[in-house]
């Protein structure tokens, strides 16, 4: 008997079908900020305050010096949407010393090593 022989790699297996892998894709799980911003945007949406165009990153591109920088004052445009302030979920350091817990029970530890001062 040789490795030919014993090997299951051509064998078809029945319980592994091509359309299951495909069907789960590369990405399972979303991130918490992809899924606050798409709740965002579905309240926004309810709201009827359009998103699609709002999304702008980076810099914006330098203005011409022949184009005026300003509309003039009889052509003023009224700002229709209200800027809205978005909380956001990321906060400051903290001031206070971190907290340590044990590695392997997860209990807060309260000792300190005497050589290293940790």
């Amino acid at each position: 008997m040789d490795a030919a022989d014993l090997s299951i790699a051509g064998v078809p297996l029945p319980f592994k079908t091509g359309t299951h892998a495909s069907e789960s894709g590369s990405r399972r799980n979303k991130t918490l900020k992809q899924i606050i911003n798409n709740e965002r945007d579905e309240k926004l949406q309810k709201l009827g305050i359009d998103t699609r165009g709002k999304k702008r990153t980076g810099t914006p591109k330098k203005q011409r010096i022949d184009e005026p920088s300003s509309p003039p004052e009889d052509e003023a445009v009224e700002d229709t949407n209200p800027t809205r302030q978005v909380p956001t979920f990321e906060a400051p350091p903290s001031l206070m010393p971190r907290k340590k817990y044990c590695d392997i029970t997860g209990l807060k530890g309260t000792y300190t090593d005497p050589k290293s001062r940790i």
